[in-house]
Formats: C-alpha cells, sequence, structure tokens
C-alpha cells in the first residue's frame, strides 16, 4: 500500500534535496517550504526553524527503525545509525560545517541518547539510572565527534570498519547489550 507523506516528512525530503546543491547556511525556510509545495506557516507548525527540521530529519530515521522491528536491539541500532550517516553523508557533512547557534552536533546528542535509553528499558526490561544515561551521553558523543571528524576530512571508513570501532569502544556499562 502507498503512504502519503506527512508534511514533516515532505519537509525533511526537500531539506535533503536543497542540500545537495546549496550550503546549510545558505538553505533558507522559504526554500525548504516552496521545494516541495508546502506553505510557509506549515514549516513552522513543525518546526521551529531549519535546524530543528535538520534533527529531527535525522532522528526520525532512528526512531522509523525502531518502531519498524520489535527485534531491534542495541547493536543493530548502532548499526543503523551509522548506515544513516553513511547514506547521509552529504547532507550532514553539509549540516555539520555550520557551527552556530543550535547547531546540528549540539542538538542531536540529547535526542540519540533518549531514544537509547527507551531501547535499553523497553528491549532489555533494565531501569536507566543517573549513571547509565551519562555513560550514554559521553559513548554517543564520542561517536557523533568519530563521524563528524570523518564526515569533515572525507575520509569516511565503511559502514563495516566503523561499526569495528564503535564496538571495540563501548563502555564497560554497555557492553552486555551488544551480546
Amino acid at each position: 500500500m502507498i503512504r502519503k507523506k506527512k508534511s514533516n516528512e515532505m519537509l525533511s525530503d526537500s531539506l535533503i534535496d536543497l542540500l545537495e546543491r546549496f550550503p546549510f547556511e545558505k538553505v533558507t525556510v522559504n526554500q525548504i517550504a516552496e521545494n516541495c509545495g508546502i506553505a510557509k506557516r506549515t514549516f513552522y507548525n513543525h518546526f521551529r526553524d531549519k535546524y530543528d527540521l535538520a534533527v529531527w530529519t535525522f532522528i526520525h530515521q532512528l526512531e522509523t527503525y525502531y518502531a519498524s522491528d520489535d527485534s531491534v536491539t542495541f547493536r543493530s541500532m548502532m548499526y543503523h545509525s551509522i548506515e544513516i550517516v553513511y547514506k547521509d553523508q552529504h547532507m550532514l557533512r553539509n549540516i555539520i560545517n555550520y557551527t552556530g547557534q543550535n547547531n546540528f552536533r549540539q542538538s542531536i546528542l540529547a535526542p540519540m541518547v533518549e531514544i537509547y535509553c527507551r531501547l535499553i528499558a523497553d528491549k532489555y526490561g533494565d531501569p536507566v539510572t543517573p549513571e547509565l544515561k551519562t555513560v550514554l551521553f559521553f559513548y554517543l558523543g564520542g561517536q557523533i565527534a568519530f563521524a563528524e571528524s570523518a564526515l569533515i576530512s572525507g575520509d569516511i571508513p565503511s559502514v563495516d570498519e566503523t561499526y569495528m570501532v564503535f564496538s571495540s569502544c563501548v563502555p564497560e556499562h554497555l557492553r552486555h547489550y551488544l551480546v
């Protein structure tokens, strides 16, 4: 069955399309809305600004994956996160080059930590203690820094190579989720 895309998904697709041609700082909300035939006010019904849309675009892919399959594990979520970065590397490189207010790097970490906290609570039945949340914060922050460095340098390892690095650096508090 063909599913009609929601406005926020159309806006996300529009942003991805525009970032193939323009740097992030040059893309406007007007362009994003016009590019997909949606009114500018509709944009603001869904997002605060283009930075909010950029974060939503990435997180939506993780959320969609998480909701798509009951067998999602910590390991598969980590692998899928890497696949998203690899697939959307042009868009993400364009976005991370912007370092001003509401930048991607600062905005993406908290939603990623929340997804992993939900995964641990829902799939493993473990309580998410403040200590565990802190460990996730530092570990996922390291993943983001690694991906950002690779995207900026253009020296992007394969999905499998990146997964090997990420899985070898898993902190002790999280290792049992890789089994």
